[in-house]
């Protein structure tokens, strides 16, 4: 396998996003595809700075930005494929963010400082969980909600996707491989050939979805999907 080839195709799919995302620019999107819009919108910023990282030949900073891109490429897949998943994922992200405000006001006080605009990051936080809340019990009816926090291998399972995400995602969400070894170089020889490839997966898959469920302009992906696979099968040499 050519050692561009792959990074090549990542580029490509980065500005297809880029592009798609414009052409939505203006029209109006709710719930689930809201939601997928937004995710797309900033695995898009992502990857345009991880391609230009390694076009830059930095590899081992570019890892550390494989572990956020995947994990939000799959939340997003798994909100417009399970229902369920949405308000879970919703939940446990409001339950996160009130339980770090508040320590933040806390730690304010403690130190006499102003609390104001922590206090208002809360009262915005309360009015927008209330708000989706509501809507999301309108829209699904019969939809139970689930208020536990989702581990990525139950995204994956929601998203429909190929547990394989899985191994890639575990070898880069831990600190001292994240992002100690990573940016050491110490990855290199073992992940170098396929994380183009991977990130070309989640990109596709994205596109995909964006293509089925957002009223987005997105080409007939079948050739991208063929020269992906034809590269996957490639044997992979750094």
């Amino acid at each position: 396998m050519k050692a561009n080839e792959a990074s090549n195709l990542v580029c490509e799919l980065q500005v297809l996003l880029a592009k798609a995302l414009d052409s939505i620019a203006g029209k109006t999107t709710a719930g689930e595809v809201s939601y997928l819009v937004r995710i797309a919108s900033y695995v898009n910023k992502v990857a345009a700075g991880y391609s230009e990282l390694r076009r830059r030949r930095m590899t081992y900073a570019s890892k550390i930005m494989i572990r956020p891109m995947m994990e939000a490429a799959a939340a997003a897949v798994a909100a417009v494929t399970e229902p369920t998943f949405l308000y879970q994922k919703m939940c446990s992200e409001y339950k996160e963010e009130r339980k770090l405000l508040t320590e933040f006001c806390d730690a304010l006080k403690k130190s006499k400082q102003p609390t104001q605009g922590a206090q208002q990051l809360l009262i915005n936080l309360e009015k927008s969980w209330k708000h989706f809340d509501q809507q999301f019990a309108r829209t699904h009816p019969h939809v139970t909600k689930n208020s536990c926090k989702p581990t990525f291998l139950d995204v994956l399972r929601a998203a429909g996707e190929e547990i394989s995400w899985y191994a890639q995602y575990r070898l880069y969400c831990q600190f001292t491989h994240g992002t100690l070894r990573a940016a050491s170089g110490a990855l290199d020889a073992p992940t170098d050939a396929t994380d183009d490839l991977v990130v070309a997966r989640f990109l596709l898959t994205l596109l995909g979805h964006m293509k089925k469920h957002a009223p987005v302009e997105v080409p007939d992906l079948t050739p991208l999907l063929r020269r992906a696979n034809d590269l996957m099968r490639q044997p992979q040499r750094n």
